[in-house]
């Protein structure tokens, strides 16, 4: 009897805490979720401050930049930074992920975890950045972003499966793969 109520207080424990549901679209074959109300600071403001974390990899680099485009597009004045991010080993990785993972609303933008696990100049920069909006591709920047954003208080972008929780970001945006093309990749 005495594990029965440990293991349902684990369980309401982990099911009643809070998080941010996010609902799914599907946009010609992409998969994408509608942002949350945006908090007072994005009501009005025209200009967006948008940071684009690159992982060196031109093709995610122009995915980045093509999701920054569209608010241009939207009519909004935006001022780009992009930061190059090289995580030197896959611990390294596996630990930004862990962190990313348990961050949410609380970070107090202080980045310790991130200045722990890169290298000193790449914490720096993104210490003396601000930004409105973040943007990554990939996974390997995936836990950075959401980190970085929820400290700074500002959206999160993601294109491509990140390997952590959809829910973690503001906008994920993953392309669908259909039973046909799952089946062709796996004929050849």
């Amino acid at each position: 009897l005495y594990f029965f109520v440990c293991w349902f207080r684990v369980l309401f424990f982990f099911f009643s805490s809070r998080r941010r549901h996010t609902r799914y679209i599907s946009v010609t074959g992409v998969q994408t979720c509608a942002l949350p109300i945006w908090y007072k600071r994005f009501k009005r403001k025209r200009n967006r401050r948008i940071v684009v974390l690159s992982d060196g990899k031109a093709g995610h680099l122009k995915q980045s930049l093509t999701v920054q485009s569209f608010f241009e597009d939207l009519g909004y004045r935006v001022d780009g930074e992009i930061i190059e991010l090289k995580i030197s080993n896959k611990l390294r990785r596996i630990l930004i992920e862990a962190c990313a993972m348990l961050s949410g609303k609380r970070c107090l933008g202080c980045l310790k975890c991130l200045r722990l696990l890169l290298d000193n100049a790449a914490g720096e920069r993104l210490s003396r950045s601000f930004a409105d909006i973040v943007i990554s591709t990939g996974s390997a920047l995936a836990g950075i972003n959401v980190i970085f954003s929820n400290s700074q208080g500002a959206k999160s972008i993601v294109v491509l499966k990140p390997n952590i929780s959809v829910n973690k970001f503001s906008l994920a945006i993953v392309p669908e793969r259909s039973e046909e093309h799952t089946s062709e990749l796996q004929s050849h």
